[in-house]
């Protein structure tokens, strides 16, 4: 990427920035949109098929993760 692509990019909104950067990806964009829509369920079951995807089980990391931050 030359100077002036940077330039251009810097100067358009965060979401237009981030969806130059990531390109054409597909996931990418899909959470763009669950983000800018305020979707909570629909990212949380991004997460969840994420980590289901990696073999990891979601509520078992969501519970660890609640317990090292004392909630």
């Amino acid at each position: 990427m030359n100077p002036i692509q940077l330039v251009q990019l810097l100067n358009t909104n965060p979401q237009q920035f981030v969806r130059q950067a990531l390109g054409n990806n597909p996931m990418a964009g899909n959470l763009i949109n669950l983000i800018g829509n305020k979707d909570s369920k629909g990212l949380e079951q991004m997460a969840r098929n994420m980590a289901k995807e990696k073999g990891i089980d979601a509520d078992k990391l969501f519970n660890t993760y609640k317990e090292k931050l004392g909630m």
